[in-house]
């Protein structure tokens, strides 16, 4: 109670000092800053509070910081009231109009009517400056509420009597692009994160970071967040994007990612060596706003650099665009161009996979097998998704009878494998059975007729575990076709993208 009382207390010459400034300042337009800044010193006292009062209740914390943000609210309507009325924002005025709530909303009134703002040399109108001040009500008691909300929420060791330790992990993550199927999959294995967060390549603007919670008596959990650059009023900007809250970690679970993820991946290490070229911070922040055509414009004229990281980055960002805008060829030869300076087994991939969209199957398989033999030396990749990235490009371009081969390839994967548990495929970065057998259905539904896949599937049953039969017989019965909801429910117990 004292925590909040001080808080109050404080929100006092907080409000006094924003009423006189935005009573003095000549620039109107410039004011929503002034009380987004207003409102973020309120939510701040209303996190000190919860961390200080040691409230671990949310929905009490948002209760009070609205009315933090409600008293703040007041006591500068008071010092503003005071300043309009010629008393300069003096503590005298403004304690009077606070302690007359209804001659502040009658001076109130009387100030709207005549109209004391002025906009680009026009007086706002009394029903626009009604709507300015409901909007900074709005503001001042919602970002209170909201900040104070999510300090409650942060983990509390009972046992202590102390809030949990975060510590930020230095090592960062692949962009989480499908943030419910991650979860779905770490539903009930938490400590599997590792398995199944990809790692980062490095550069690019986009990538996952991990925040760790530690209490002393062993309770841990982690935070997963995704951070990109973006364009905001023609700014480059990094967004935070949360996609996962306090997943309950054990204490092994905790340690080993203290151990694994304590330090920067060695691609981390490069970017944060070389950092992604500030000449490209515009086309990166276009791409990732899907502004493709525009992303290409900024990165085109970096292709030619003499610069290494500027123009390998730049031809990346022209590759995925062109990519994206379905211009193949010019795709394949940004790929190319990339290869050159990075003969990495994932470009090479990219290289097979447009060549199949731009219509060169051929080409596409020669560059499949060099993306093979690039990744029996540097294991940067799963073997198994050259295959499905390979699958996927042949179906997407209509195609589906060259992939059969490569299909059949897949299939006796899991055939060797035998066991389909989710979690023993996830530490092996193989697709989950069920998205498997999803991801054939349409290329055996276009190559083979009902009886031929029905056959095609069945040929698994002798050689995969008990989990994986009942789970292929429930898929013959239903027809080869997943239930409405079989995507969502089942991804927890089968089934990530099938090139993970």
């Amino acid at each position: 109670m004292w925590c909040a009382l001080l808080c109050a207390l404080a929100a006092v010459p907080l409000a006094w000092l924003y009423a006189r400034l935005t009573f003095h300042n000549p620039l109107v337009p410039a004011n929503p800053m002034l009380t987004g800044g207003f409102a973020v010193a309120l939510g701040t006292l209303g996190m000190l509070v919860a961390r200080y009062g040691k409230v671990r209740h949310p929905l009490k914390m948002a209760r009070l910081g609205a009315a933090l943000g409600l008293f703040g609210w007041y006591c500068q309507w008071a010092a503003w009231l005071a300043a309009a009325s010629g008393g300069g924002a003096a503590a005298a005025g403004m304690l009077w109009f606070a302690a007359h709530p209804l001659a502040m909303a009658r001076t109130a009134w009387r100030l709207s009517e005549a109209g004391i703002w002025t906009l680009f040399g026009h007086v706002l109108p009394g029903p626009l400056l009604l709507l300015v001040w409901l909007a900074e009500l709005l503001i001042l008691a919602s970002v209170p509420r909201l900040m104070s909300q999510v300090r409650a929420r942060a983990p509390f060791c009972e046992a202590t009597g102390r809030w949990a330790e975060r510590i930020s992990l230095p090592k960062k993550f692949s962009f989480v692009e499908d943030g419910p199927l991650l979860l779905a999959s770490l539903e009930h294995n938490p400590d599997a994160m590792l398995d199944v967060l990809p790692p980062w390549p490095g550069h690019m603007g986009r990538h996952a970071s991990l925040c760790l919670y530690r209490c002393a008596s062993g309770e841990a959990y982690v935070s997963i967040t995704n951070e990109e650059l973006t364009l905001t009023d023609g700014k480059v900007r990094w967004r935070d994007t949360r996609v996962a809250d306090f997943l309950r970690l054990s204490e092994a679970g905790a340690d080993l990612l203290v151990l694994m993820c304590g330090k920067p991946s060695p691609a981390q290490a490069d970017d944060e060596a070389a950092p992604d070229p500030p000449e490209l911070e515009l086309a990166i922040a276009h791409l990732n706003e899907d502004a493709f055509a525009q992303a290409i414009e900024q990165a085109r004229p970096h292709t030619r650099s003499d610069k290494l990281l500027c123009r390998s980055d730049a031809n990346r960002i022209c590759a995925l665009a062109c990519s994206r805008l379905g211009q193949w060829e010019a795709a394949f030869g940004h790929w190319h161009a990339l290869f050159l300076d990075e003969p990495s087994a994932n470009t090479a991939v990219q290289l097979a996979t447009s060549s199949v969209m731009a219509g060169s199957v051929a080409r596409g398989e020669t560059w499949l097998l060099k993306a093979g033999d690039i990744n029996n030396d540097t294991g940067e990749m799963p073997a198994v998704a050259l295959q499905t990235n390979f699958i996927d490009a042949l179906g997407d371009s209509g195609r589906a009878r060259e992939a059969l081969p490569y299909l059949d390839g897949v299939k006796r994967l899991y055939e060797r494998m035998h066991v389909t548990d989710p979690r023993f495929l996830q530490s092996r970065r193989i697709p989950y059975f069920l998205a498997f057998l999803e991801h054939s259905a349409p290329i055996l539904g276009a190559t083979l007729s009902t009886e031929q896949a029905h056959d095609w599937y069945a040929s698994m049953l002798p050689h995969i575990d008990q989990d994986g039969k009942a789970a292929l017989c429930r898929w013959l019965a239903q027809g080869m076709r997943a239930p409405p909801a079989a995507s969502a429910a089942g991804a927890s117990g089968d089934g990530p993208p099938s090139g993970a």
